[in-house]
């Protein structure tokens, strides 16, 4: 190899096994729903995007050269859940209405599950929570500022989509996917907690979209 794996590349990988794992609940949900087309749809998925990284190892995804390798597993498991979300906002109504409602689930789930594993939570620790969670794509692609970082109230911004890279998806539903992200965070901290709030701004700016996150005290 032409570098050794380090702490970054099972911590990407783990985030890798958890969209991969909400993306099956996705489709079991539309399946148990009797959303037409949906079990064809995703065999096609597979298809374009094959890969199951759950019950393997990462030392055994891994091809000579490390952050390509990492890369393409975050590009397989966003082009499929990219894919789905085609699938369902082509079909509307129910089948989006239904993808959408298990998505926050999710959030709101994992937010629980942070919950539960802390004693107190207060708006870095969600931050951090959030940030060892969510697939946001690999770091050399992500610009983020952090311009509040308090106990009180952290405040970070983001250059563009650096998942958007991965997804086949026309603008406004790459626009719908995002802001479908931006919901699932903010399910996320009311898992969390009761007395944070989490906001999220798009702003355009001279060289693209920038996007502002905050998380603040209720009230």
């Amino acid at each position: 190899m032409s570098c050794n794996l380090g702490p970054i590349h099972f911590w990407i990988f783990e985030q890798v096994r958890r969209t991969e794992a909400r993306a099956r609940v996705l489709l079991e949900v539309l399946a148990d729903a009797g959303v037409e087309g949906v079990e064809d749809a995703w065999r096609q998925i597979m298809e374009r995007h094959p890969g199951e990284f759950e019950t393997v190892e990462l030392e055994t995804l891994i091809g000579e050269v490390v952050h390509e390798s990492v890369e393409h597993l975050v590009s397989t498991v966003q082009a499929r859940e990219a894919a789905l979300w085609a699938f369902v906002t082509e079909r509307g109504g129910e089948a989006q209405n239904l993808f959408v409602e298990a998505y926050l689930a999710d959030g709101r789930q994992w937010g629980e599950r942070t919950r539960d594993a802390h004693a107190e939570m207060d708006a870095r620790s969600i931050f951090a929570s959030f940030r060892e969670l969510w697939l946001e794509g690999m770091p050399c692609y992500v610009e983020i500022d952090l311009p509040a970082d308090t106990a009180e109230r952290v405040e970070w911004t983001r250059q563009g989509l650096p998942l958007a890279r991965y997804w086949d998806l026309p603008a406004n539903e790459a626009a719908g996917l995002a802001s479908l992200h931006c919901r699932w965070l903010k399910a996320f901290v009311e898992g969390c907690t009761d007395g944070y709030r989490f906001e999220c701004v798009e702003c355009p700016t001279d060289t693209g979209q920038e996007y502002h996150f905050r998380i603040l005290p209720e009230g």
